[in-house]
């Protein structure tokens, strides 16, 4: 994947999507925080280097946290770009940020049915955007 595609827009969307799954259950929880923050020191090279780009996905996360956003709301915002930006979302993209979103969601011991609907739904997002028509 070509740098360029991860800019500040991506890296602000993955701060959607992170909020999302974190919020799927209406609360966030200091694990889950933990674990977006484990994520995102740790993210692998098909989500280009978050690390690097830290600050801007922290401070989306801060203005999510203080609008108060739905974590629907953050999913549809996220599932807008990512359908205008398919082009982006290789297998190997898609297949990192499920990874990354299990690992928010099972941070806090098992995952809860909220929870569980929202990553069923990143799959079904993520799956549709190579799919071949």
């Amino acid at each position: 994947m070509k740098s360029e595609y991860f800019n500040t827009t991506f890296y602000e969307n993955i701060a959607l999507l992170f909020y999302a799954v974190a919020n799927a259950d209406k609360k966030i929880v200091i694990e889950e925080k933990r674990s977006i923050i484990e994520v995102i020191k740790n993210s692998s090279a098909e989500l280009g280097n978050l690390s690097d780009n830290e600050e801007a996905i922290y401070e989306a996360l801060r203005n999510l946290i203080k609008d108060n956003v739905t974590s629907d709301e953050a999913f549809e915002q996220f599932s807008h770009y990512a359908t205008a930006n398919k082009h982006i979302f290789t297998k190997e993209t898609s297949d990192a940020l499920i990874h990354a979103a299990h690992k928010i969601a099972g941070s806090k011991s098992d995952k809860n049915k909220s929870e569980l609907i929202f990553l069923a739904k990143l799959n079904i997002l993520l799956s549709s955007l190579h799919e071949k028509k």
